[in-house]
């Protein structure tokens, strides 16, 4: 979920910014001067959009006592030398906390302003392949630009915005492409780099999620075969329980695995419900980690009579099997909307066995 309101957000600005050269895990970061006003305020709009785009993650708070912490606070409220000395130890804390191979790029440090409120932004930008092209004389030549910052989602390895006066200890939202790539809502040495706990339990989650795919099941009905809303508490278990993950990339699949295949406009219609409820709860934006550890699978029931009847149901449609005493026995009566299946003995099955008997 958004950390920073629309509102705060149209009108935060750039106030202390500084990058510093990471190649790998072994080498010490190449650590830049600050940037001065002078040198960035003609890019400011470059850098906010990445900033903007680094507001959406899943959300995080800060662990008591987190070391990261005390140096994002002197990024904020430090002077300009606190700031780059801040910045510095931070570069080569984030390098050291990878203990895998490391991509080249750079990681930048945000000091941010929106009227009286601070916060503080971290991007870790990875260098992407980047041909300029040069008109010479007729002639075009090209070289590669090796060392470079774009605006793309893939070159944002990690990113983190960060608002200390949130929650007890201060809370942010944080994005992680390697994460994203294998079921995490970050990794675990970026989670223990910046000392965080998520704000959210991915289990209470899972079950809000069951709980808003089978309200638009319900609120859809309309829209959907009646076997899909007949199981919808089936089908929105199976929807999670076959899915890893549910942020905005994978929210269509989600909700489709749970209804089926449904015509456009339906479609529509159906994703616009869900979403609003994500959005009621200020979901929209967080990345859920899907598990049905907290959900009980819905099973089937069976009722036998001593007649040899049995009945088969979702334990999900128990409440539409009324049980009663007779003078002679018991009644139980099945409400339905109709029956879509009635088994009987094939008739030519019945004449063959009459025709047979008579011959004895």
């Amino acid at each position: 979920m958004a950390l920073i309101e629309q509102a705060v957000l149209d009108q935060l600005s750039i106030d202390r910014m500084v990058f510093h050269i990471i190649t790998d895990h072994e080498t010490a970061p190449e650590y830049l001067p600050a940037l001065r006003p002078v040198a960035f305020n003609q890019f400011e709009a470059f850098f906010l959009s990445l900033i903007h785009a680094a507001n959406r993650g899943s959300r995080f708070r800060f662990s008591e006592g987190a070391a990261t912490r005390s140096d994002l606070e002197r990024l904020e409220t430090g002077a300009p030398q606190t700031f780059l000395a801040a910045s510095r130890r931070l570069a080569d804390q984030f390098r050291l906390a990878h203990t895998g191979a490391t991509s080249p790029g750079v990681i930048l440090f945000f000091r941010l302003k929106s009227d009286d409120r601070t916060y503080s932004a971290i991007i870790k930008h990875d260098y992407q392949e980047v041909l300029a092209f040069r008109r010479r004389d007729g002639e075009v030549t090209l070289r590669r630009i090796q060392e470079n910052i774009v605006r793309s989602q893939d070159a944002m390895q990690k990113c983190a915005v960060v608002d200390l006066l949130a929650g007890e200890h201060g809370e942010l939202v944080a994005d992680d492409l390697s994460g994203r790539s294998r079921r995490f809502k970050i990794t675990n040495y970026f989670r223990s780099f910046l000392g965080v706990d998520p704000v959210h339990d991915d289990t209470k989650l899972s079950t809000v999620v069951h709980d808003f795919l089978v309200h638009t099941i319900e609120r859809h009905r309309g829209d959907l075969p009646d076997d899909v809303f007949r199981h919808r508490r089936r089908r929105a278990y199976d929807a999670i329980d076959s899915q890893d993950c549910l942020d905005m990339a994978s929210l269509e699949s989600v909700v489709l695995q749970a209804t089926g295949h449904v015509e456009d406009d339906a479609r529509e219609r159906i994703l616009t419900t869900f979403q609003q409820k994500m959005r009621r709860e200020h979901l929209n934006d967080e990345r859920i980690v899907l598990t049905t550890s907290g959900l009980r699978k819905p099973r089937k029931r069976r009722a036998m009579t001593a007649e040899g009847v049995q009945i088969l149901y979702d334990e999900e449609h128990a409440n539409l099997i009324e049980r009663s005493r007779t003078r002679t026995g018991e009644r139980i009566v099945i409400e339905t909307s109709r029956i879509t299946a009635w088994d009987e003995d094939d008739p030519s099955e019945r004449s063959t066995t009459s025709g047979a008997n008579g011959g004895e």
